[in-house]
C-alpha cells in the first residue's frame, strides 16, 4: 500500500479515515441522534496535515520539481471525482429539483467549482448546523475547499519553517506551533461563521499531529542524548506495550464520543480532545507493534479506501432523499437506505472509476475534468429551463395556476419581503432613531420606520417583534387604518424578544424599551416567533419565564394596551410548503398529509402557554393567534384546499394565503381596543 507521494500507507490510518466517516455520515444522516459525528471532519483535517506534511518534509528541497509531482498527484486523487460528482448530482438535480433549489445551486456552484465553497459561506446569515437540515447539494463541500486551501498553504508553511529554523538556530516545531495557537485563539474567540470557514482558523487542526510529532521527536533527541551519557537505557518493548495499550484506549473513547446516540459534550473540549488523542495515536502508529489495532479492522480499512467517494456522493444522496420523500428528519428506515445506497455508489465508483482515474495521464484527468464543469454551465441554460416547465406544469387550468403561483411564491417572497417597508407610506424615523440614540445595533433596510396618518387622532402604535412582524405589519397597518396619529415599527429578525440570546438581540430590545418609555404609545403591538427557550419545561427559577416577566412588566407600564402575537405553528417539510406543494404535483403525490392537528400544535407549546399563565396583565391581550389559524377547525392545512396555495412562504413565515384567515379575526380583537381606548379618550 502507498501513501502520498512514496512510501508504506499504514492500515491504521485508512481505518481510521473508515471511522471518520461512518462518523460524518451518521452525524448527516441522523444530526439529532449523533450530534458528535462532526469530530470525523476534524480529524480528516488532522490525517491530512498529518500524511502531507510528512511527504513534504521528507524532501530537502522543496523545488518546482517537487511541487510540481505533488499537485499533479493530488490534482489526479481530488478533482476528476469531484467534478463527476458535481455533474451528476447537477443533472439529477436539474430534473427534480424546484426553481428555487435550481437557483440556489447555481449561485453556489461557481463556489463549489472553484473549491471555495467555505469562502462562499462566509457570505451566507445560515450556519452550518441550520444548513445540514436543509436541502442543498453542495453543504458538505466546505471541509474539501479547507483541504485544497491547505495543500496551497503547506509548501510556504514548511519553507518558512525551515528558513526561521536555520535563521534562530530554533527548535523546527517553534514555528508551526506558534501559528498552531494563534489559529487555535483566533478559532475561540472569531464569530461562529467565520471560524468554521477559514482556513486561518482551522490551521491548528491542520498542523496539531505535525506539531506534536516534532515536540516528540526533538524531546526523544534530548532525552537520547541523556540516557547515553548516563548508560542508563530504558526497554523499549515496555514502552511499546504501554503506547499499544493507550493507543487502543484513545480510539475507544473517541469512537464511543462521536457514536454514542444521544450524548453531547462542549465541541471545544471534544475537538481539543480528540485531535490531542488522534494525535498520539497517528505518532505511535510509526511502528506497527503500537498502532491502534482497532483502526486495522478490514471493514474499516475497506471504508477507508472508499471513503473520498463515499464522502462526495453520500450528502446529494441524502438531499434528493428528503426532497423526494419530503422529510425532514430521518427515521430508521430512511436512514438505512440513505447508508446502504451511499455504500452502494460510492463502492462501484471506487472500484470501476475512482482506482482507474489515478493511473489516467494527466491530460486526459484535465479534459475529464474541463468536460465535466462544461456540462454543469450547461445545465442552467434558458433553454433546458423551458423545457422542464413544458414537462412539469400540470395540465389541467386548477393544478398550473396552483403550480405556477406556488412557484413564484417560493423564488420570489424573500426579495418581494426585503424590499418592501413594513407600512404602506413608511418614512425614516429621525425622531425614534434620535430617542434611541447612539448605538451599536444595525437595523436592516425597511426594519425601523414610521407612518403618518389622522393629525386629528391622539392613537400612536408601536410595532416590534422579529421577521414575523415584518409579514404581519401591513396588515395591522390596514386593520387600523384612519385610526391613528401615528403608527411606527422598529424590528429585528432573528431576535426573540421575549429572551434575547445574543448582544444583538438585547441591544434591540433595550433600543425598543428606550423608543417605548419616551414615546409612551396608546398600543404596543408584539409580533413575534417563539424560540425553544420559551417552549422547554419549566424548571425551578426559571430563567425563561423570568425574562419573559421583566419583559411584561415594562411593557404594561409603557402602553394603555399591549397585543401579544405570538405561538405560530410551523410546518414539517424539509425545505418549504411551497416546495413540498411543487414536487408532489409534479410527481403526481398526495398532499393530504401536509396538515397540523390542533392536539399536536397544543402539545408543542404547552410549555410556552403554562409560562403564559403565570401573568394577569390587565392591559395585555394575546391575540392567540395559533389557536385564531385553526379557525374553530381541529386541522390546519398548510395551504389553501380551494386554490392549492401554500399559507407558507418557507416552513413557519406565513404568505397572504393564511392572513386572509387572521385578519378577520384580529380585526374583531383590535376593534374592541380601540373602542376600549376611545371610551378612555384616546381616538
Amino acid at each position: 500500500m502507498k501513501i502520498g507521494l512514496s512510501g508504506e500507507r499504514r492500515a491504521d490510518i485508512q481505518g481510521l479515515r473508515g471511522f471518520c466517516l461512518v462518523s460524518v455520515v451518521f452525524f448527516h444522516v441522523w444530526p439529532q441522534k449523533f450530534v458528535n459525528g462532526y469530530i470525523g471532519v476534524d480529524i480528516f483535517f488532522l490525517i491530512s496535515g498529518y500524511l502531507i506534511t510528512n511527504i513534504l518534509s521528507a524532501k530537502q528541497c522543496i523545488n518546482l520539481e517537487v511541487l510540481a509531482d505533488f499537485y499533479k498527484r493530488r490534482f489526479k486523487r481530488i478533482v476528476p471525482m469531484y467534478a463527476l460528482t458535481l455533474l451528476v448530482s447537477v443533472s439529477f438535480a436539474t430534473w427534480l429539483f424546484t426553481d428555487r433549489l435550481i437557483n440556489t445551486m447555481r449561485h453556489k456552484l461557481p463556489w463549489v467549482a472553484a473549491f471555495a465553497m467555505n469562502i462562499g459561506n462566509l457570505l451566507d446569515t445560515k450556519d452550518y448546523w441550520t444548513a445540514v437540515n436543509e436541502i442543498q447539494l453542495f453543504t458538505h463541500l466546505w471541509s474539501l475547499g479547507l483541504e485544497i486551501q491547505f495543500y496551497l498553504l503547506v509548501p510556504v508553511l514548511l519553507l518558512a519553517e525551515r528558513y526561521f529554523s536555520v535563521k534562530t538556530s530554533a527548535p523546527t516545531f517553534l514555528f508551526p506551533l506558534a501559528l498552531s495557537l494563534v489559529s487555535l485563539i483566533l478559532f475561540l474567540v472569531t464569530g461562529e461563521i467565520f471560524s468554521f470557514n477559514t482556513i486561518l482558523t482551522r490551521l491548528w487542526q491542520f498542523l496539531s499531529a505535525k506539531v506534536i510529532s516534532d515536540i516528540a521527536k526533538y524531546a526523544k533527541e534530548k532525552l537520547y542524548a541523556r540516557m547515553c551519557e548516563s548508560d542508563d537505557l530504558k526497554k523499549i518493548g515496555l514502552q511499546d506495550c504501554i503506547n499499544a495499550i493507550i493507543c487502543l484506549a484513545l480510539a475507544s473513547i473517541v469512537i464511543l464520543l462521536s457514536l454514542t446516540p444521544d450524548y453531547t459534550i462542549h465541541p471545544v473540549t471534544l475537538r481539543l480532545s480528540t485531535l490531542a488523542a488522534m494525535s498520539f495515536v497517528l505518532i505511535a502508529g510509526n511502528k506497527p507493534f503500537t498502532r491502534a489495532k482497532i483502526f486495522e479492522l478490514p471493514i474499516l480499512t475497506f471504508l477507508g479506501d472508499i471513503s473520498y467517494v463515499a464522502y462526495l456522493v453520500h450528502w446529494p444522496i441524502i438531499a434528493f432523499t428528503k426532497f423526494y420523500f419530503d422529510v425532514t428528519v430521518f427515521g430508521v428506515f430512511e436512514g438505512s437506505f440513505v447508508l446502504i445506497l451511499s455504500l452502494l455508489v460510492a463502492s462501484a465508483v471506487h472500484f470501476h472509476l475512482e482506482r482507474p482515474s489515478l493511473f489516467w495521464p494527466f491530460p486526459l484527468s484535465t479534459t475529464v475534468v474541463i468536460v465535466a464543469y462544461a456540462l454543469c454551465a450547461l445545465a442552467f441554460t434558458p433553454l433546458l429551463y423551458r423545457v422542464r416547465h413544458e414537462v412539469f406544469i400540470p395540465e389541467s387550468v386548477w393544478a398550473s395556476e396552483s403550480y405556477l403561483w406556488n412557484n413564484h411564491l417560493d423564488q420570489h417572497w424573500k426579495s418581494e419581503h426585503k424590499n418592501r417597508t413594513l407600512f404602506a407610506g413608511c418614512v425614516n424615523d429621525t425622531s425614534g432613531k434620535h430617542i434611541i440614540g447612539k448605538t451599536f445595533l444595525k437595523m436592516e433596510k425597511n426594519s425601523h420606520c414610521i407612518v403618518h396618518g389622522n393629525p386629528a387622532s391622539n392613537l400612536d402604535i408601536l410595532m416590534v417583534g422579529n421577521s414575523f412582524a415584518g409579514f404581519s405589519a401591513p396588515h395591522f397597518h390596514d386593520i387600523a387604518a384612519g385610526r391613528y396619529r401615528s403608527l411606527r415599527g422598529i424590528i429585528q429578525k432573528g431576535c426573540s424578544f421575549l429572551q434575547p440570546l445574543s448582544q444583538r438581540c438585547q441591544q434591540y430590545r433595550d433600543a425598543v424599551f428606550k423608543l417605548a418609555d419616551v414615546t409612551r404609545p396608546a398600543l404596543i403591538i408584539v409580533s413575534m416567533r417563539t424560540y425553544a427557550p420559551q417552549m422547554g419545561p419549566i424548571v425551578e427559577n426559571d430563567p425563561a419565564l423570568a425574562e419573559m416577566k421583566e419583559i411584561f412588566d415594562k411593557l404594561s407600564t409603557y402602553a394603555r394596551f399591549v397585543v401579544v402575537d405570538d405561538a405560530y405553528p410551523a410546518a414539517r417539510v424539509p425545505s418549504s410548503v411551497p416546495t413540498s406543494l411543487l414536487k408532489r404535483a409534479r410527481f403526481n403525490q398526495s398532499i393530504a398529509d401536509l396538515k397540523q392537528d390542533y392536539k399536536a400544535y397544543s402539545s408543542r407549546f404547552r410549555h410556552y402557554f403554562d409560562r403564559v399563565k403565570h401573568f394577569n396583565y390587565s392591559n395585555i391581550v394575546r391575540l392567540e393567534t395559533g389557536k385564531l389559524m385553526f379557525n374553530g377547525s381541529d386541522v390546519f392545512t398548510w395551504y389553501n384546499p380551494h386554490n392549492g396555495h401554500s399559507r407558507y412562504c418557507d416552513d413557519y413565515h406565513l404568505s397572504n394565503e393564511a392572513f386572509e384567515i387572521l385578519r378577520p379575526q384580529w380585526k374583531t380583537r383590535l376593534d374592541d381596543m380601540f373602542n376600549a381606548l376611545e371610551r378612555a379618550g384616546i381616538r
